[in-house]
């Protein structure tokens, strides 16, 4: 009745065993390699939990059966007279146990002996149960060990990891970054006060990282204004930076809070090389503020679609 219970100690520990192999492979492989194992422990805990809570309740069954057979016992060797008819009426169960090995339940002796036969075999098994318990918590404990271990490699892989991709990223955006030219002679453009104050606003906004990534931005806008491909929009820069949906004055409004002068010097100085002076530090038509494939990054914004 309870070799399930061997079984399934067997086969948790079995899997303790397969699991406990792979912890090395996982070291040596990636953080996700390790969570998956993890996980697969994690799994074989609760099989293993599961098994001690069946195994539980196995045992205070068995115990409580025990109990109501001393019980039993103790009727018979205090009451020789009524012993017999207690041992009839205590449970239809008990007395097709007793039948087995009591041909003749008057004879009080010979149901004393069966009864303490029981006990002892319900000792046994309840001893074999609770052994299969320890068992199993000791192979839950190696399991949960394998678990901190794994944990404390997966921590240290991400880190490892983390550390990897931000190289590999600071590699990458390095790469990235346009050894920018800047030319003069381009159109220039005068605008009042209030006009240039807007200017000043929206170009901030989109990169107020430094001077050349502001210079960036009004280029882009200059750019747009000679290009035959963005006329529809205006042919001057702030019409360009005013266009429906393409830059932060027609998608948000964090820009107003730039308005009034709110910027640094040197948007204002960047803006003011483009528009007065023809300024320019490349030539591309549009940006974002991540990086696609051909992009190159200014500033903090990455520009493509180079003007023909």
């Amino acid at each position: 009745m309870y070799k399930r219970f061997l079984k399934l100690s067997s086969a948790a520990a079995a899997l303790s065993m397969c699991l406990s192999a792979n912890v090395n492979t996982a070291y040596a492989e990636t953080s996700a390699s390790v969570m998956e194992a993890i996980s697969e422990k994690q799994e074989a805990v609760d099989t293993v939990d599961k098994d001690i809570k069946n195994i539980e309740k196995r045992i205070s069954s068995a115990e409580n059966v025990a109990e109501q057979y001393k019980n039993l016992l103790s009727e018979l060797k205090t009451d020789t007279n009524k012993s017999s008819l207690k041992c009839i009426s205590i449970s239809t169960v008990y007395n097709s146990l007793l039948s087995y090995a009591v041909s003749d339940k008057s004879n009080n002796a010979a149901m004393s002996k069966a009864v303490r036969d029981m006990i002892d075999s319900q000792g046994n098994s309840i001893a074999e149960l609770k052994e299969n318990k320890q068992e199993l918590l000791d192979e839950k404990s190696k399991i949960e060990n394998d678990i901190s271990e794994l944990n404390e490699r997966y921590e240290e892989l991400r880190e490892e990891e983390e550390e990897t991709e931000k190289k590999k990223a600071e590699e990458e955006a390095a790469s990235r970054v346009s050894s920018t030219t800047v030319t003069g002679g381009h159109n220039t453009y005068s605008y009042s006060d209030s006009e240039l104050n807007l200017i000043y606003a929206i170009v901030g906004q989109e990169c107020s990282s430094n001077y050349e990534g502001a210079l960036a931005v009004i280029s882009c806008a200059c750019n747009r204004a000679v290009s035959s491909q963005w006329s529809s929009y205006g042919s001057d820069p702030l019409s360009q930076l005013m266009a429906p949906s393409q830059f932060c004055y027609s998608i948000d409004n964090y820009w107003r809070r730039r308005l009034n002068g709110n910027v640094s010097q040197f948007v204002k100085d960047a803006v003011n090389a483009a528009l007065s002076d023809g300024i320019r530090n490349h030539n591309y038509l549009s940006f974002r503020g991540y990086y696609t494939e051909g992009s190159v990054c200014i500033g903090d914004n990455y520009y493509f679609n180079s003007m023909n």
